[in-house]
């Protein structure tokens, strides 16, 4: 197999599981929420961290539901 298992820290990619897995850990969000930040804002990872943060959607795990009031 000709892949590195290098993963670029620069930019925010779900183009392998290896990097799908790394983003989800280091941005606490799934991968699905990281799909919808990368197509808004692009693959910089702050700018990912900052739109998943201002959209509630980092920190959510499958199945938790966020409590308001």
């Amino acid at each position: 197999m000709a892949s590195s298992a290098r993963i670029d820290r620069e930019h925010v990619t779900l183009a392998t599981e290896a990097e799908t897995l790394y983003w989800e850990i280091k941005l606490g969000a799934e991968r699905q929420a990281i799909r919808e930040a990368l197509h808004e804002v692009g693959d910089h990872p702050a700018a990912v961290a900052r739109w998943l943060a201002s959209h509630h959607k980092a920190h959510e795990r499958p199945g938790e539901q966020r409590l308001h009031g």
